[in-house]
């Protein structure tokens, strides 16, 4: 009966209960060469001493923290938190001398998912930033700002050298409207470097927008003097301004709008929104700008390249793909030319849900010129026959709520 409790309950599971197993040491050596006399921190003891064993950082990590897993054990190494006199050892078979004191860190924070993290070294930190998301906090909002965010992820840990541990450190800014990369330091060498790049134009900025209307040069350069209300706050161009400079180019001109790529020369605040709304151009979605249309409920301004020397004097260039929102579908032949399908884009793609349930489509094979829409898709009867007109006034409703 033991034998057989044995045999059902081995691979290294102590039998409930202190059964005397018949036979004596017939049982007790089958017993240990199963596992059970072998203590659970030892490892494969038959494979080595015990002693050596607990040389190695993974047993010793194993006896000093007995209720975490050889897995978890494993993650604590790989992510560094393990430290031998002092050291990250990220191996769990280094041999590790009698008395070494081996310690383990706290777990690293979690980068906030709101951001996207584009670069980080020692000395700085770039991301990304959507749009709607402030860069530091104001009066009326503290907490929904990227550096409230990035805070607690470069907080500095407790210790007895505070003042030179590191700390977020705001080099420049983007409005709330607009999205795309951000450089925070994490020095105050490193903060005043990057500020006086920034100071002497030394700091290359790229931005990607969609404007209103169709810009009739391929290229050219906007001066204008920024004028900033100290009541409101707001910027417009003017007399007895700040000098702002900027170099545009056209990357795509589309039926009712046009994509610029553009490149500051200044650094002025709101200075792309008021030169180009001065140009007869505002950006998509900027009605404090004047625009009169707004298909993706935000402003069509992304800063898209960022390159500047470092504090070690290496050249550093991130680049930002503007957001999937600032393409544009094109209408399908037949289709209405709907003022609201796409909104002023009216540029080279289709409608994402178009293409869709274009693939997803199959033929009729007892009718070989219709095409059978999956279920619930709306007007499935037409999709594609003759009877499809109705389907085209669901477009504009469905690619309104795709481009958003």
């Amino acid at each position: 009966m033991v034998s057989r409790l044995l045999r059902r309950g081995g691979r290294g599971r102590r039998l409930p209960g202190a059964l005397p197993p018949r036979g004596g040491g017939r049982h007790r050596r089958r017993r240990a060469a199963r596992g059970h006399d072998v203590p659970r921190d030892a490892g494969h003891a038959r494979a080595r001493p015990a002693s050596a064993t607990l040389n190695r950082l993974l047993d010793r990590l194993r006896v000093l923290f007995p209720d975490a897993s050889r897995t978890a054990a494993r993650g604590w190494l790989a992510a560094g938190r393990v430290q031998v006199d002092g050291v990250v050892v990220r191996r769990g078979d280094a041999e590790i001398p009698d008395g070494a004191r081996v310690t383990l860190g706290a777990p690293a924070p979690r980068f906030p998912s709101a951001l996207r993290l584009v670069h980080e070294d020692d000395d700085l930190i770039v991301v990304d930033k959507p749009a709607g998301l402030l860069t530091i906090g104001t009066e009326r909002e503290r907490e929904r700002t990227v550096y409230r965010l990035l805070f607690d992820y470069v907080r500095p840990t407790p210790s007895p050298s505070a003042r030179t541990a590191p700390r977020l450190l705001i080099v420049h800014r983007l409005d709330r409207e607009t999205s795309g990369l951000l450089v925070f330091a994490k020095w105050p060498a490193v903060k005043h470097a990057l500020q006086a790049q920034f100071a002497a134009r030394a700091v290359e900025r790229g931005y990607v927008a969609v404007v209103e209307g169709r810009v009739r040069d391929d290229a050219g350069t906007l001066r204008d003097r920024i004028v900033e209300d100290p009541t409101t706050l707001r910027v417009r161009t003017g007399r007895g301004g700040r000098e702002a400079i900027t170099d545009y180019r056209v990357r795509e001109r589309r039926a009712r709008s046009t994509v610029l790529e553009l490149r500051l020369r200044t650094g002025r605040r709101g200075q792309i929104r008021a030169q180009l709304a001065a140009l007869g151009h505002p950006i998509v979605g900027d009605r404090a700008f004047g625009a009169a249309t707004d298909p993706v409920r935000r402003v069509c301004l992304h800063a898209s390249l960022l390159a500047f020397t470092d504090a070690r004097a290496r050249p550093q260039r991130f680049s930002s793909p503007p957001p999937p929102a600032f393409g544009a579908p094109r209408v399908p032949r037949g289709a209405p030319n709907a003022g609201g399908f796409g909104g002023p884009f009216g540029g080279s793609r289709r409608c994402p849900g178009f293409v869709r349930a274009r693939k997803r489509a199959t033929t009729n094979t007892r009718n070989r010129g219709a095409l059978r829409v999956p279920r619930g898709a709306p007007n499935a009867e037409g999709f594609g026959g003759h009877l499809g007109a109705p389907m085209w006034k669901e477009w504009p409703v469905a690619c309104s709520r795709l481009m958003g």
